[in-house]
């Protein structure tokens, strides 16, 4: 075999051998940032309606992962806490841009682990507290 045909694969080895290695280095990366934003995804949300004046709260028992972490997704969880009638609720700062605003915030925020949804304590006062204290976290005795 001639000697430029030894020199053209032994180029290609060591060509191959380092596209290789750059290949699995950017893969490996790729399977970092992976784990890491599935980290980020599957982290759990409390979910809290809180009356600021009194500091009184229900904070629902179930905590949505971030992923699922949508408008449709907390107004049916709130559906979900026992009321005083057969009414549907009505919390008016769950119409504000400001809960968009907290709501996206916590959707892309590593460090923030809470939504907390404002109300008054007459938008409290819809939900069965009695009910309420056996179903969820309730502070405001």
């Amino acid at each position: 075999m001639p000697q430029i045909f030894t020199e053209v694969f032994d180029f290609l080895d060591k060509f191959t051998i380092f596209v290789s290695s750059i290949s699995m280095i950017f893969s490996l990366l790729v399977w970092i940032k992976l784990q890491e934003q599935k980290k980020f995804d599957n982290q759990r949300i409390q979910i809290k309606i809180v009356v600021p004046e009194t500091e009184k709260y229900i904070a629902l028992w179930h905590k949505p992962e971030r992923k699922h972490l949508t408008r449709a997704e907390v107004l049916g969880l709130i559906a979900l806490i026992p009321r005083t009638s057969n009414e549907p609720y009505k919390i008016a700062f769950l119409n504000t841009q400001a809960f968009f605003q907290h709501l996206a915030k916590v959707q892309d925020e590593g460090n923030n682990t809470v939504l907390s949804i404002e109300c008054t304590e007459a938008e409290l006062q819809q939900f069965n507290l009695q009910q309420v204290r056996e179903q969820c976290e309730y502070f405001g005795f």
